[in-house]
C-alpha cells in the first residue's frame, strides 16, 4: 500500500469527493431513495462542514467531514477500490488527534459495515433513535 496523506480539503478536490459520495450512495446505502442520489449531494451535506481528505500519490480515495461545534462526524467515505486498507482507520486516528476531543456519529441501522468498523475500534454505541432515514445508533469514541 502507498503512503496515506490527510489534508484538508481544497475547492479543487471537490468532483473527487462529489463523485466517491454519489458511487457508494448508490451502491451501498439500499436505505435511501436512489431517485434522491445527486453527485452535488456533496455539497449539500458537508455544508459548513470541516473536510479532510485522504490521498494516495496526490489522488483523492475518502475524505471525512466533521461539524465543528460538537465534534460530529457526519461524513467519512472511502473510495470502493481502497476499502479494507486501513484509510478509514487512519482518518479516526488522524480526527481524533487533530480535534483532541471524543467524536460523535450518527449509522443507519441497516449499515451493517460501517457499524462493525466504529465498533471494532472501540467505539460504543450511545443509544438508538429514529431519523429520516430509518433507526441508528448514535455512537461516540468514548463512553458517554
Amino acid at each position: 500500500m502507498e503512503i496515506i496523506e490527510i489534508r484538508d480539503y481544497t475547492l479543487i478536490d471537490r468532483d473527487r469527493c462529489r463523485e466517491i459520495l454519489y458511487s457508494i450512495q448508490m451502491n451501498d446505502f439500499k436505505w435511501i431513495n436512489q431517485s434522491n442520489v445527486k453527485l452535488d449531494n456533496f455539497d449539500q451535506i458537508t455544508d459548513g462542514e470541516k473536510i479532510f481528505v485522504a490521498c494516495v500519490n496526490h489522488d483523492v480515495i475518502a475524505f471525512a467531514s466533521v461539524w465543528e461545534i460538537d465534534y460530529f462526524l457526519h461524513s467519512l467515505y472511502i473510495d470502493q477500490n481502497y476499502r479494507r486498507m486501513g484509510i478509514g482507520q487512519e482518518l479516526i486516528h488522524y480526527l481524533l488527534d487533530y480535534y483532541n476531543h471524543p467524536i460523535t456519529l450518527k449509522c443507519v441501522k441497516d449499515n451493517a459495515k460501517a457499524l462493525s468498523f466504529y465498533l471494532s475500534l472501540g467505539w460504543v454505541i450511545y443509544r438508538e433513535e429514529i431519523g429520516i432515514d430509518g433507526p441508528y445508533y448514535l455512537i461516540g469514541s468514548s463512553p458517554e
